[in-house]
């Protein structure tokens, strides 16, 4: 994954907050191209990955990489 993919946000389950509890925090299903790829430094356990993506309505939206999908790759 890098800047410029378009990502696809993994659909809801129902151990995730309840989408009125997080309003427009909750990205599950959107669509979005990376912006930006924050890769923590640390050597105890494996660190998580995030990614900043902004979705079809202008919004960023930061999640763990692993609930991301990469529909289309950027060149």
């Amino acid at each position: 994954m890098k800047i410029g993919d378009i990502v696809k946000h993994r659909d809801r389950i129902p151990t995730d907050p309840h989408p009125n509890d997080v309003g427009k925090y909750g990205g599950w299903g959107c669509v979005g191209i990376v912006v930006e790829i924050y890769q923590p430094n640390s050597t105890l356990g494996r660190p998580s990955i995030w990614i900043r993506y902004i979705d079809s309505k202008g919004d960023s939206v930061l999640c763990k990489k692993e609930n991301l999908e990469v529909i289309s790759e950027s060149r």
